[in-house]
């Protein structure tokens, strides 16, 4: 028993070892990218701290031909900020425009995106059939942007379907909510790759 605990032990310290050569070995070859000049994304984001502490979201831009009220935007802008306040893994989240300190821009992100499409949904198709038929759908790209130099590090298509009887505001609301969840996903997978 003593000896197999022994070996644990000695395994552990080699694949810790190894680990920490393996990143050495990798923040070596990013810092020699960097110096003949070459320009990756990796190499660029490379001094971005995967943390963030402030974030600012922004009213989303129409694309044309999106046939939705003038106050949707309003809408899902107020949405967006309160889904990313409630899941608290946004950090502390500011209005739009609102000034972030020199210290924090390094830590902190911009959620900003486009409508892409929007498709009305037929209220008697869903009336009669149901399971979905006459949904309305909704179609964006979003966006996580540093806020010090505008890079992209999550980049989403996110498509949500809504019932035709829905106000604007609950779509505004349900389309909140999955930015939320999906930007933080891509967030965790990206952290995970870098």
């Amino acid at each position: 028993m003593e000896a197999a605990l022994q070996d644990a032990i000695t395994n552990l310290l080699r694949g810790t070892q190894l680990r920490d050569a393996v990143n050495s070995f990798a923040e070596g070859t990013a810092s020699a990218t960097d110096s003949e000049g070459a320009s990756s994304v990796g190499a660029a984001d490379k001094t971005f701290v995967w943390n963030i502490a402030t974030t600012e979201p922004k009213h989303f831009a129409r694309a044309e031909g999106v046939e939705l009220s003038p106050e949707f935007t309003d809408y899902l802008y107020a949405e967006v900020r309160n889904e990313l306040m409630k899941s608290k893994k946004y950090g502390r989240v500011v209005g739009e425009g609102e000034a972030v300190s020199a210290t924090g821009a390094g830590e902190a992100v911009v959620v900003d995106g486009i409508l892409t499409e929007y498709k009305k949904g037929n209220r008697v198709a869903d009336g009669l059939i149901g399971f979905g038929a006459g949904a309305r759908s909704l179609k964006m790209t979003v966006t996580l942007q540093r806020h010090d130099s505008s890079k992209n590090i999550v980049r989403i298509e996110l498509r949500v379907k809504a019932s035709p009887r829905w106000t604007e505001q609950v779509m505004a609301r349900e389309a909140a909510k999955a930015i939320a969840a999906d930007l933080h996903r891509q967030w965790e997978k990206e952290k995970k790759n870098s």
